[in-house]
């Protein structure tokens, strides 16, 4: 044993590969055109709002870049599940064109309009008010960063648990380039991609276009009251999205960045497979309904759309020691859900129709030291708001009609001081006030014009949150940090889709308190054996004070209660030999809810352990081209999707198999790959609705890409 440790090292410490390359592990990021220092691996985030290295920032994180993209198959936003450590990501019950991002156990899983999703997600620097339409197809990305912890001071707005950002690959002055993809897969499965980017003046004027279409038939077989097929089928993709940049750079100081985006997402809301027998306290109680977890009845459900489209501009000017930085946006959305609660053929009783329009404007202003001395700053102002309508009819019960108006006004800075060259300190702070006015009407569901309610209010909530922190550069290559930070999540109306006992109670226009995070966090970062392996290792203890979630009880209620988690994660990348990288992430969690109902118990999405193992094999066949061979799996510990602690919530542990098969010549220009997912079929859900239905994700996929870059 002790020998082959022996011979293992000194194959590690050997001379590393020529040309040192990030890998197709999940964690480690992967460098681009834009940003890659050459030939030093070195993976380039902007997590602190300036540049720095994955390996050098004192943030638990992990990067993926565009090798990942490929190589590990991601698509859109919902390929992410997996890829981090104590990370779930998933398309479920929570409507047409949105995500669900759970981080270390906590995210948003109801189509709620009343209620902000605590993960803040960012497309370029852009926040994103709402999971509809925030399932993003990776057209042409830089790479996407993924945060965990709060993010109370530099993102701030609804971060408590964690960050998502979005970085689009820029426009190029220098040169012209061309990316295309078609895929083909099961379900008859077919996307499409396609970027190009052209300078129009040289050095100076840059305009990039990215489109894609993406569309795969349902995986879930519709059938009739005596479960035999009807030839139509639920959970289908049908997207088509398109991104025009510009990029304006009249001398090296100043860069002024111009985006319209717009998509359409037809694919309809997610279908949940009816239940049957859900009692006692075994899970095996309950049953599927057609005994097969891809058979549903359908009443409507694939109706759901979902239309997104957003203009940004971004002006960064550098007057040498301090960059001055304007981040301007508009976006909005069109949703329409309608979700089948019971999924029985027939029954329309249970259907609940959710119509949402919302707009929203940003604006902040930025500036940060550009690092020349040992005290680098970056401060800023910060607005925004919402404007969000929500008509729905609630089981045919009542019928609700809202108006809510929300503004956000924010100011930060956070500060980074040098005491020595290894030894670094950092405190920041932002401040907070948010501001929420609604407008509400109620009628009667049966006849939907007999007004029982209208109703207005008001609400004011403010926070000031921090962060202190401090590293030490080991070695140029171990680093070691603690940080100590708050999040905040302003609160909100309790009720979506307030009934009758709410008017009688005078309670319809409750709302919940301030969200509050406190998170303590310790974390190394190594780079060992001349740069061929990489681990990262945190742990971190966190406290949740008003902690809002959905209530899985109709009408689905927005609750509050204080919660305590505490976990362990680790990143890991080797390449012993330059054919071979080996890649690996885990999370632990540990979780306990301090106060509300259900206090004492653990905290739903919370899996003990959770991993993703894999590698790659590449074999030359020339100096330009080669075949690769690769694959992981993933593996999660039982968790629940629901505060209740009924069988149909429960998901037993599982285990993923993914793989990949392909070739690359040209150094990369052209790409034929294999990708498999799920490839050992296995059954298991992300969501439910208890005792009714569970939101199962996709069986096994398997597609065949052809990329091409010019």
């Amino acid at each position: 044993m002790v020998l082959a440790l022996t011979q293992a090292s000194a194959a590690l410490a050997s001379d590393p590969p020529q040309q040192a390359s990030p890998g197709p592990g999940p964690g480690s990021g992967g460098t681009t055109e834009s940003d890659a220092a050459p030939n030093n691996g070195d993976i380039t985030v902007t997590a602190r709002r300036r540049t720095e290295t994955l390996q050098s920032v004192p943030v638990t994180m992990s990067a993926l870049g565009q090798e990942q993209f490929e190589r590990l198959a991601i698509r859109d936003t919902t390929d992410l599940n997996g890829l981090s450590p104590n990370v779930q990501v998933a398309r479920t019950g929570a409507g047409t064109g949105a995500v669900q991002v759970f981080i270390r156990g906590i995210g948003q899983d109801a189509l709620a309009f009343n209620v902000e999703n605590p993960v803040g997600q960012y497309l370029d620097d852009v926040y994103l008010g709402r999971v509809q339409g925030a399932l993003l197809d990776v057209l042409d990305l830089d790479r996407i960063e993924i945060l965990r912890g709060p993010q109370g001071t530099l993102y701030g707005r609804n971060s408590t648990v964690g960050a998502v950002k979005y970085v689009t690959r820029q426009p190029d002055l220098d040169e012209a380039h061309f990316r295309g993809a078609f895929t083909y897969g099961n379900f008859r499965r077919v996307d499409a991609t396609v970027s190009a980017s052209i300078p129009l003046i040289t050095d100076a004027l840059a305009i990039k276009i990215d489109a894609g279409v993406r569309n795969r038939e349902g995986y879930l077989d519709v059938v009739d009251g005596n479960g035999n097929k009807t030839g139509f089928h639920d959970n289908r993709i049908q997207r088509k999205s398109v991104r025009i940049a510009l990029r304006y750079q009249p001398t090296s100081q100043l860069t002024v960045d111009l985006s319209a985006d717009y998509s359409k997402d037809t694919g309809g809301s997610s279908s949940g497979t009816p239940l049957a027998g859900c009692s006692g306290d075994a899970p095996s109680s309950c049953t599927n309904l057609f005994g097969s977890p891809y058979k549903v009845g359908e009443n409507g459900a694939d109706d759901g759309y979902l239309s997104s489209y957003g203009v940004a501009g971004r002006v960064s000017y550098d007057t040498g020691s301090v960059t001055l930085k304007s981040i301007s946006s508009f976006r909005g959305l069109h949703d329409f859900d309608s979700v089948d609660l019971g999924s029985l053929p027939n029954v329309s009783g249970l259907l609940l129709p959710d119509y949402k329009r919302q707009h929203q404007v940003s604006q902040e202003l930025q500036a940060s030291t550009n690092g020349m001395g040992p005290l680098n700053l970056t401060g800023g102002l910060f607005y925004f708001n919402e404007n969000i309508r929500h008509d729905a009819n609630f089981l045919n019960i009542d019928r609700v009609r809202d108006h809510q108006i929300s503004n956000s006004y924010a100011g930060y800075v956070d500060a980074t001081y040098k005491i020595t060259k290894q030894w670094s300190i950092e405190a920041g702070g932002r401040y907070s006030r948010d501001r929420k006015q609604i407008d509400r009407t109620i009628l009667n569901g049966g006849t939907g014009d007999q007004v029982i309610y209208t109703g207005s209010g008001k609400v004011r909530f403010q926070k000031l949150t921090y962060k202190v922190g401090t590293d030490y550069q080991v070695t140029p290559n171990i680093l070691v940090y603690v940080n100590y930070g708050t999040g905040y999540r302003p609160g909100g109306y309790v009720f979506t889709y307030p009934l009758q006992d709410q008017i009688d109670t005078g309670t319809v226009l409750n709302t919940t308190r301030n969200e509050t995070a406190k998170n303590l966090e310790t974390g190394i970062k190594t780079e060992l054996f001349n740069r061929r392996l990489r681990f990262n290792l945190a742990g971190f203890i966190t406290r949740y004070i008003g902690l809002q979630a959905a209530d899985g009880n109709r009408p689905f209620p927005i609750v509050s209660k204080d919660l305590h988690i505490s976990g362990v994660e680790a990143d890991l990348e080797a390449h012993p030999v330059q054919a071979v990288t080996i890649y690996a992430n885990g999370g632990y969690l540990h979780s306990r809810v301090v106060s509300g109902p259900t206090a004492g118990t653990t905290q739903r999405y919370v899996p003990k352990v959770q991993f993703t193992a894999g590698g790659e094999y590449r074999l030359p066949l020339t100096d330009e081209s080669h075949i690769f061979v690769g694959g992981n799996v993933f593996h999660t510990t039982t968790f629940r999707t629901d505060d209740s602690f009924i069988p149909s919530v429960i998901q037993p542990g599982y285990t993923l198999l993914n793989g990949e098969l392909g070739v690359e010549t040209g150094n990369g220009r052209c790409r034929i790959s294999i990708d498999g997912k799920n490839l050992t079929d296995k059954a298991y859900f992300l969501s439910t609705v208890p005792g009714l239905v569970r939101f199962f994700a996709p069986p096994r996929t398997v597609s065949a890409t052809l990329a091409v870059r010019i």
